[in-house]
């Protein structure tokens, strides 16, 4: 998944390859679901840092905003690395 999300567009032929390996991983769906969403919310954390560096001057406020999406992009972050762990368990 993380390689379909690399160019920000998680397209079709990408999905079908990912559905492959949860059927052969014998993965949940709710935890692809999981994924899925974790994934759409960094991007559009992402994004939104992206309009913040540009259009915002170099301030505290700006350096306030950033700080706290990547704390949001770091805790989505490891709760999926959580996820991870609690599977291979």
């Amino acid at each position: 998944m993380n390689l379909g999300y690399a160019d920000t567009y998680y397209s079709d032929e990408e999905k079908k390859i990912v559905r492959y390996f949860l059927k052969k991983w014998n993965i949940n769906p709710e935890v692809y679901q999981e994924m899925v969403d974790t994934a759409d919310t960094m991007l559009a954390l992402s994004k939104q840092k992206d309009w913040i560096t540009s259009t915002l001057p170099k301030d505290n406020i700006r350096n306030e905003k950033e700080k706290r999406i990547d704390s949001e992009i770091n805790m989505l972050l490891l709760d999926i690395k959580l996820t991870i762990k609690e599977l291979t368990m």
